[in-house]
């Protein structure tokens, strides 16, 4: 689905602000009650194979991404308010 700015949306969510300890597995977890999860990916260094306490989670459909926003941003879990919007990828 194109948008007036040119990009393209996913049924995807980018999350920041997550604890420096979560995993990919972690990150599925706290997403599955919005909806089924295709992926998980927490962003790691390429130095230093840290977390950069960013991921992006795909889910299978649309509604999940919204039950996810809606849910899941600026709400505490594990100790962080997690930050929690649409992921939007240029369109190529």
């Amino acid at each position: 689905m194109a948008d007036g700015g040119g990009a393209e949306t996913a049924n995807q969510v980018f999350a920041s602000n997550l604890p420096r300890t979560i995993d990919d597995r972690r990150l599925e977890e706290l997403f599955s009650h919005c909806g089924e999860v295709l992926e998980a990916k927490v962003i790691k260094d390429r130095e230093t194979g840290r977390s950069r306490r960013f991921g992006i989670v795909t889910f299978i459909d649309r509604e999940a991404v919204e039950a996810a926003v809606e849910s899941m941003h600026e709400k505490p879990r594990d100790g962080h308010h997690i930050l929690v919007c649409k992921h939007v990828m240029p369109r190529r």
